[in-house]
């Protein structure tokens, strides 16, 4: 007896339609989530090879600043986490040091470097940063460098111009003197008042588990970093030490989100 060969989607043709349609569905869906986490990849400035981490697909872009020595894998989670959300962009800030340059190495020229390395990767402005310790060095002097291309900061239990570097900082990304003259470099970007009208989240630890003898002095300074916007909002994470964004990466997370939502509604 011959067997009977059933059409795949039996009779309707509205029913085959219906199943490509989800399927299509399906494959739009798994093509955007691939999107949303772009991964690692290699761009060369002056020579030298710089690993950025890239993500998501809606602007403005989010870029991440580590502290002094961190890798550029210390934002990885919470990267991932707004990429869902919003183009991210990562890099290995440390490559910078290579690169031969007679005005030596210091958080400016990272900014600069920066700057090309974005130009090269097609990223453009305006940028929400997102900065920790030390970075928030580069942050403050990208704003006074690329006015126009800062859209917000969030800026993590952030260096202060004020505050002394020891001499036995060594090597690394950023020797002490190079520091010390970072610190100098956004002292006089102060002139600029580039935060003035952008706006920040300074997210400053309770160090509430720690025994800190400067807490003071510390808190001051980011009480200090938040005056300088007009457009600022002061937060003390709770029971955290410096790297709020390993401890409590849901606050880091919530004032990017937050920052994020401000420049859409502005449509920066």
């Amino acid at each position: 007896m011959r067997s009977r060969i059933r059409p795949l989607f039996g009779a309707s043709p509205i029913r085959a339609i219906a199943l490509i349609a989800l399927v299509a569905l399906a494959l739009g869906a798994c093509a955007t989530r691939a999107s949303a986490h772009r991964g690692d990849e290699a761009l060369a400035i002056h020579g030298q090879a710089v690993k950025v981490h890239r993500g998501g697909t809606a602007g403005p872009t989010i870029i991440f600043e580590p502290g002094l020595n961190e890798s550029y894998y210390s934002f990885r989670d919470i990267q991932d986490e707004l990429s869902a959300e919003a183009r991210t962009f990562s890099y290995d800030r440390a490559a910078f040091k290579s690169i031969k340059d007679r005005e030596g190495v210091t958080s400016l020229r990272q900014v600069r470097y920066l700057h090309e390395l974005l130009r090269k990767a097609g990223e453009r402005g305006p940028f929400l940063i997102v900065a920790h310790s030390v970075g928030g060095y580069n942050a403050r002097l990208f704003a006074a460098e690329y006015p126009k291309e800062v859209a917000g900061i969030v800026f993590i239990d952030c260096s202060s111009e004020s505050q002394p570097w020891s001499p036995s900082i060594a090597g690394g990304e950023l020797t002490a003197a190079q520091l010390r003259a970072s610190a100098s470099l956004v002292r006089q970007a102060n002139a600029k008042d580039a935060l003035r009208a952008i706006p920040i989240i300074v997210l400053v630890a309770d160090y509430a588990n720690e025994v800190f003898p400067e807490l003071a002095y510390w808190q001051g300074y980011q009480a200090e970093l938040a005056g300088r916007s007009g457009r600022s909002r002061l937060v003390t994470v709770k029971d955290s030490g410096h790297q709020v964004q390993d401890e409590h990466p849901e606050v880091v997370i919530a004032a990017a989100r937050e920052l994020l939502a401000e420049v859409r509604r502005n449509g920066k």
